[in-house]
């Protein structure tokens, strides 16, 4: 989780003399192989991390070169949590990238950072798709029920996709859950 680089919840175990590292969370896709760098040097397995990140990027880079043939880009609209609040993003957010690296389109893309949605965006939009994280089996039909949503185009078509609530967290993992999204929408094509 963040920490303010002001607080040291963990000084008793320091106290102890047990090192402690504090590693900032990527902001962005490019930050994660240096993370996963870091970690390896803090961990005496510098060789492996290297290859991990160079592997990252590698996968990166294919799906990058996959979403560049995306030709209308499908428009997309990523909701973080249902209810009570309805969040999602916009530009300057890793999540944002990843939507960027597979050839989509962010209804949000004007936006900045973590939003709470807006439903006349959304509207507007009429997304193509829609990406979910959600632990609840019933989630795609509480969408579904929204008043107004059976209008939205991916609603219509049924392309509503549950995603692992890892790809909130940025690290390696996310290259699983992309490749995910990539096969969701290769087949809106």
């Amino acid at each position: 989780y963040n920490i303010p680089k002001s607080e040291k919840p963990f000084k008793i175990i320091e106290d102890l003399g047990i090192p402690i590292y504090y590693i900032d969370t990527p902001k962005l896709i490019a930050d994660i192989p240096k993370t996963i760098n870091k970690i390896g040097s803090i961990i005496g397995e510098k060789e492996k991390s290297e290859q991990l990140s160079e592997n990252f990027k590698n996968e990166i880079n294919i799906l990058k070169k996959i979403g560049t043939t995306r030709v209308p880009k499908k428009t997309i609209y990523f909701e973080i949590n249902s209810e009570p609040n309805i969040f999602s993003f916009g530009d300057k957010t890793f999540l944002n990238e990843l939507i960027n690296i597979l050839g989509g389109e962010n209804i949000f893309k004007n936006k900045t950072g973590w939003i709470i949605s807006d439903e006349e965006i959304i509207f507007e939009s009429n997304p193509d798709i829609i990406f979910i994280t959600s632990h609840n089996k019933n989630t795609i039909q509480n969408i579904k029920d929204r008043p107004h949503w059976n209008s939205l185009s991916a609603i219509k078509k049924n392309k509503i996709y549950i995603l692992d609530e890892s790809i909130l967290r940025p690290s390696h993992k996310i290259l699983k859950i992309l490749k995910k999204m990539n096969e969701y929408i290769e087949v809106n094509y």
